[in-house]
């Protein structure tokens, strides 16, 4: 989405005060994703991500509307549970992380992948074309080498599992890593 994230809150009160964004500036890395390879809209993504990052709380853009009311959730929210499944039944047993039951949550973003290689893995992964994010990497600067917090955001490989993929991808997924 171009907004960057979605809030829902049980308790809209002024959220009709907040001026609508506008998000046809922050769209190229999206179009590039579906003409070129994904790796050719990285930096417009980085670019993007960057204006998200300073602009102002706002109602979402025409743009980010048009796209979520084109999106079957319940398909989508299916597909990620699947994929996810599928790599943790592969990964479990290696995965330093403990994940809890899927029951206990409602559409997961990603598989979190806690390995003792996590650096060397996401490179590795990102080499052979799969995207894999690094979440949060600010915390890098907040926090010691020896706190969790830098294992964590060093370590766990955030696999990617979204409606984009399906289980023959997760089946690459896990032949890459194990």
């Amino acid at each position: 989405m171009p907004d960057g994230g979605l809030a829902v809150t049980p308790n809209p009160g002024k959220i009709n005060e907040l001026l609508v964004d506008k998000s046809y500036d922050r769209c190229s890395h999206l179009l590039k994703r579906l003409e070129l390879d994904p790796s050719e809209g990285y930096n417009d993504f980085k670019e993007a991500s960057k204006k998200i990052a300073t602009a102002p709380l706002s109602r979402m853009s025409n743009i980010s509307r048009s796209i979520l009311s084109s999106v079957d959730l319940d398909e989508m929210k299916l597909t990620r549970r699947r994929n996810f499944a599928k790599l943790h039944d592969a990964l479990s047993g290696s995965n330093r992380l403990a994940i809890p039951p899927m029951d206990s949550f409602e559409c997961p973003l990603v598989y979190p992948y806690w390995a003792s290689n996590g650096d060397a893995l996401k490179k590795k992964l990102i080499e052979k074309k799969i995207f894999v994010a690094t979440y949060w990497p600010n915390v890098l600067s907040w926090v010691g080498e020896n706190d969790l917090e830098y294992d964590i955001t060093n370590h766990v490989v955030c696999l990617p599992i979204d409606q984009r993929y399906g289980i023959k991808d997760m089946e690459r997924i896990t032949s890459e890593i194990l």
